[in-house]
């Protein structure tokens, strides 16, 4: 017996039991989507939670660079990325259709895959052109969609496990979170070292900064001056955002935190640097104030870097770059006086010592630095200093009005490493405009003059800027019963030629002589002399004056006969210095011994001395007398002709050829007869030189005499004219008065 079967129904039937295997499938396929998520977040969470826990665990002691840590990063995010990939992106982005989730389930439940394949393929059989039984196709399809529906398909999927990864992920999340609560500073510290790249540091006991190092890190020192680095173990903190940065360090640290980090000072600092002979050295600091600790290197020429190590801290390498400290390549200081607005300028090389300038100059000093100036400064030792203004990268101004005594000291700033140069000491000094300065000194004539002298002068006149004028003062007085009369005169002197305005004239010998008969003095009077002189002082001239020559007028008579009281003493002390010379030829005519003729050398020297003196005072005293305009003009020139030539030329002549004789007579102990004889020679020729002169000296003493008579008995004849013609003169009177 034969069963036919309606397509349509079958296939209907064929189509519920695929549903219902698809929507198991679907079912399954979802439960498997939940269990390869867990797994994936579960490998990917812990591999990146294990990656933060090494990285803290190795970060908090070692401290790695930022450096290190921007290299570790992205193969810590490569090799998270991987494991993403593999183990949560692919597996949920699987298509997993019927059959390949049939070919998954084939390898837990070995018959099923071919069951679900019978299930949803052999349907296909009977599609269209029938190609087989319907009724074996649609038996062997129920039997194993009966055999499905008994199958537990879930049981393939080990919940357990999945529920184990689930809790270990949210333990693991919730970990986390407990942390960042917990500890939310060294996870914050952690997310910004790690993931943000800063280089904010852990907490640290020890913050070190090297004082003096600039935010470039790099420190600049004076070339070939030793280096004393500084570091201070307390150092202040700058907050920036949320956190508290330090600088003098070789990188930028910023310490996360509410607070400013505390600092615990450590027993013990090192430090470690390179020579420039590329030997390492290693010194310890030395402990000098509070927290701060210090370290000589030794004069650097070369760039060099060095490390600190103190505590739980360290930094560096700092860069150390010796440069050149600024220097003052030319100093410059112009004035303008007052006085007469002329211009002076002097430079550095100028300025050998101190400077002097009139109150009231105007002054302006440029100093150029030999390299770019960040900054300039004068300070002063007291009282304000001008501002020195800058014209140029390396040059400043300053400009002031003298008005008192400044020291400075210059002070420039470089502009690379603001390195300070050594201060340059400038002294400026007031100089006080003196009156002038004037000596006056006469020559030829002594204290006592005639009403006919004439007085040789000479005045010296010494300024600070320049003389004006100078003159002559006299003043003459009268003594009467009640007070003195006192006449005075002034004669200008005529300035030099090529100084007529006496600008620039500072110092000035001038000569002049004075005839005093143009002043009608008597005997009896007193006369006074100086010198005066006006200067041109930028405030106002001033004069100045020489101390006073007095002179007492006096007759010629008296003044001639003290003139040849003096004469006549220096014809005593010529006979004397005769005498002498005498007796020297009596000594060489009795010589026989060599020990005798130091005495008789020693003898004409002393002889030769006095008569130059005595013919040197006899010149002055012809000197005063022809300025005196006493005697007459024969008599002054037979002294001169008559006497003092000659007895100049006895010194200088025969004297003097003695003298050369007498030194060389005795040779080698022994005395030569023939020089002794030249010496004899010249001896008996000086003493009838000598007694020539003193003959001399006698006649023109009686010359003077008798020319005195006679002047004398000339004034007795006018005296008595004089008297006969007033005697005369008052009888007529008589006459006409009776």
């Amino acid at each position: 017996m034969s069963v036919t079967l309606q397509p349509p129904n079958v296939q209907e039937e064929f189509r519920t039991q695929r549903d219902v295997v698809r929507r198991r499938f679907d079912a399954l396929r979802r439960k498997l989507r939940g269990h390869l998520l867990v797994t994936g977040l579960t490998w990917t969470w812990g591999l990146a939670l294990a990656l933060a826990v090494v990285s803290l665990a190795v970060d908090l002691p070692l401290r790695l660079s930022t450096a290190i840590r921007v290299t570790l990063v992205p193969i810590a995010i490569v090799g998270l990325l991987v494991v993403a990939h593999r183990r949560l992106w692919l597996p949920l982005l699987a298509k997993l259709d019927d059959l390949d989730l049939a070919v998954l389930l084939e390898r837990r439940l070995p018959g099923i895959g071919q069951r679900v394949a019978n299930v949803l393929q052999l349907p296909r059989l009977i599609e269209g052109q029938p190609q087989a039984s319907p009724a074996m196709v649609r038996a062997a399809v129920a039997e194993h969609a009966d055999a499905l529906a008994r199958t537990d398909l879930a049981s393939v999927l080990d919940d357990t496990r999945r529920r184990k990864l689930a809790a270990a992920l949210a333990v693991s999340v919730l970990a986390t979170i407990a942390f960042c609560l917990v500890w939310p500073q060294t996870a914050e510290t952690w997310a910004r070292r790690w993931l943000l790249g800063s280089s904010v540091r852990w907490p640290q006991d020890t913050y070190l900064s090297v004082i003096g190092l600039g935010d470039d890190q790099v420190m600049r020192v004076p070339r070939g001056e030793s280096l004393t680095v500084q570091v201070d173990a307390e150092p202040n903190f700058r907050q920036v955002g949320q956190g508290w940065q330090l600088g003098g360090r070789a990188e930028r640290l910023v310490v996360s935190g509410q607070q400013p980090p505390a600092s615990q000072i450590p027993a013990q600092l090192s430090i470690q640097y390179e020579t420039t002979a590329g030997t390492s050295r290693r010194g310890n600091f030395t402990r000098y104030e509070g927290s701060r600790f210090r370290y000589e290197l030794p004069p650097v020429e070369e760039p060099l870097e060095f490390t600190v190590t103190g505590g739980d801290d360290w930094l560096g390498p700092v860069r150390v770059e010796p440069i050149d400290r600024p220097a003052i390549e030319n100093l410059k200081i112009v004035a303008i006086h007052t006085a007469h607005g002329r211009k002076e300028e002097l430079t550095l090389a100028d300025i050998d010592g101190q400077l002097r300038f009139l109150p009231d100059t105007q002054l302006m000093l440029s100093v150029t630095g030999d390299m770019p100036l960040e900054g300039a400064e004068i300070v002063a030792k007291s009282g304000p200093a001008p501002v020195l203004t800058q014209q140029d990268d390396r040059t400043y101004v300053a400009r002031w009005q003298m008005a008192e005594t400044l020291a400075w000291e210059i002070t420039l700033v470089g502009r690379d490493g603001r390195l300070s140069s050594k201060p340059y000491y400038l002294s400026i000094g007031l100089l006080e405009d003196r009156e002038p300065r004037v000596s006056i000194r006469s020559s030829g004539v002594g204290r006592r003059i005639t009403p006919r002298a004439r007085v040789p002068l000479t005045l010296r006149v010494l300024d600070d800027f320049g003389v004006m004028a100078a003159a002559v003062e006299l003043e003459q007085s009268i003594l009467n019963i009640e007070q003195p009369e006192t006449t005075t005169h002034r004669v200008d002197l005529e300035m030099p030629p090529d100084n007529p305005s006496g600008a620039t004239l500072t110092e000035w010998d001038a000569k002049t002589t004075l005839a005093v008969t143009q002043f009608d003095l008597k005997p009896g009077m007193m006369l006074r002399i100086r010198g005066t002189a006006m200067d041109n002082c930028a405030r106002g001239s001033q004069t100045g004056a020489s101390r006073w020559l007095t002179f007492q007028i006096v007759t010629p008579e008296e003044l001639f006969y003290e003139i040849l009281m003096r004469q006549r003493e220096q014809r005593a002390k010529f006979r004397a210095a005769l005498e002498h010379s005498e007796s020297q030829l009596e000594a060489l005519d009795t010589l026989a011994v060599t020990q005798k003729m130091a005495g008789v050398l020693r003898t004409h020297q002393v002889v030769a001395r006095q008569v130059w003196q005595i013919a040197a005072r006899l010149d002055a005293t012809l000197e005063e007398t022809t300025l005196n305009d006493l005697g007459s003009p024969q008599a002054r020139e037979l002294l001169q002709t008559a006497i003092i030539t000659p007895m100049r030329t006895l010194y200088e002549e025969t004297m003097s050829r003695q003298r050369t004789v007498l030194s060389n007579v005795t040779v080698n102990g022994r005395i030569d007869e023939g020089r002794l004889a030249e010496a004899r020679g010249l001896q008996s020729e000086t003493v009838e030189e000598m007694r020539e002169i003193l003959q001399q000296m006698a006649q023109w003493e009686s010359f003077v005499d008798v020319l005195n008579q006679v002047r004398q008995i000339m004034n007795l004849q006018q005296d008595v004219l004089d008297s006969t013609e007033k005697l005369r003169e008052r009888k007529t009177q008589d006459l006409f008065d009776d």
